[in-house]
């Protein structure tokens, strides 16, 4: 995942070659960084099913989960200032060791929710509720391994502000399905086209959805084929990396439920 690989030095890079890996990459950042150091490399952009409910455009109605200390409140207020917002819906959860930040007392249309929990048993439909009575969605961290909070907000149609690094900068084109902004030199962005570029959002990820699931074939048979050294191996290795193949795809759909139809992976014997 990108957002845990973007630091790796050249030597750590070149180790990795040496244990001749497979990698799927679900950024093409890090699948076009891997590639140079010429390790084996799948690059597979994930995106949800769109939603079937749709936000409400009118004016813009801003979601925000605070999560790490560099995308806080005082930086979302400088990325909004100059526009008229109605609403703005802070969450307060943040990542473990970063801490939420407060609005002022004296500032207005802010609604802060705590307490609310997305984990596996918990309800997410209250989750969904916060997110469909808005139509503006901050990303909210600077980099990426896939970025489901933020696709997800696509898939409802809303209008997506994130930082101009993988993987947002992988799926948003600025001003045209939703906005970027430089994370070092932060200013206002101009919501005055929010409604369509979440229309286009949404577009984006209903055409997506599409291309990822034809790409599912490919990327299991990537899995089951054994590497040129592998093969050397014989049957032994084969069958080790038959049950990885199977392990691995156990592990997408848990993570990924339902985008699996009934899929034959030929291996070669």
């Amino acid at each position: 995942m990108y957002d845990g690989e973007w630091l790796r030095s050249p030597l750590g890079w070149r180790a990795l070659r040496c244990l001749n890996l497979k990698v799927i990459c679900f950024s093409r950042t890090l699948h076009q960084t891997i590639q140079r150091y010429g390790i084996t490399s799948f690059h597979a952009q994930y995106f949800p099913e769109p939603s079937e409910q749709v936000v409400n455009y009118g004016k813009p109605r801003v979601f925000f989960w605070q999560r790490i200390n560099e995308i806080n409140w005082p930086l979302v207020k400088q990325l909004l200032a100059g526009n008229e917002v109605e609403q703005v819906v802070l969450r307060d959860d943040p990542d473990p060791t970063h801490i939420f930040v407060e609005p002022e007392p004296n500032e207005v249309g802010i609604e802060i929710v705590r307490n609310l929990t997305v984990a596996a048993g918990t309800p997410q439909e209250d989750y969904l509720r916060l997110l469909s009575s808005c139509n503006v969605f901050i990303a909210p961290r600077l980099r990426e391994g896939i970025g489901l909070s933020f696709l997800e907000a696509m898939a409802r149609g809303m209008c997506v502000v994130g930082a101009d690094l993988p993987t947002m900068n992988e799926y948003i084109f600025n001003g045209e399905n939703g906005l970027l902004f430089d994370p070092e030199r932060a200013t206002s962005v101009d919501l005055t086209a929010f409604a369509e570029c979440g229309r286009r959002a949404r577009a984006r990820v209903a055409d997506g959805w599409q291309q990822w699931q034809a790409s599912l074939p490919a990327m299991l048979q990537f899995i089951a084929e054994p590497t040129t050294r592998q093969r050397s191996y014989g049957s032994k290795i084969l069958l080790l990396l038959w049950d990885a193949a199977r392990h691995v795809r156990l592990r997408i759909e848990k993570v990924f439920p339902k985008l699996f139809a009934p899929t034959t992976v030929a291996v070669k014997r």
